[in-house]
């Protein structure tokens, strides 16, 4: 039998002073996943938050 695992995706994009809250409500929740990938547009700006395996993906668009 195989085990399930969870993983989540949070994007952001220049509105920092939402993704704390998002990674603490995820940090209290029952099961906690197992990653966390976070997309942002600047990945210096992300907070760390112990107790969750967090991947930062920098998403850098550029222009045509």
């Amino acid at each position: 039998m195989s085990s399930l695992s969870l993983g989540v995706l949070v994007t952001v994009y220049k509105r920092y002073d939402f993704i704390k809250d998002a990674l603490s409500s995820l940090k209290s929740q029952d099961v906690l996943p197992d990653k966390v990938v976070i997309m942002a547009d600047d990945k210096s700006k992300v907070p760390k938050i112990d107790g969750l395996n967090v991947e930062i993906i920098e998403n850098i668009r550029k222009k045509n």
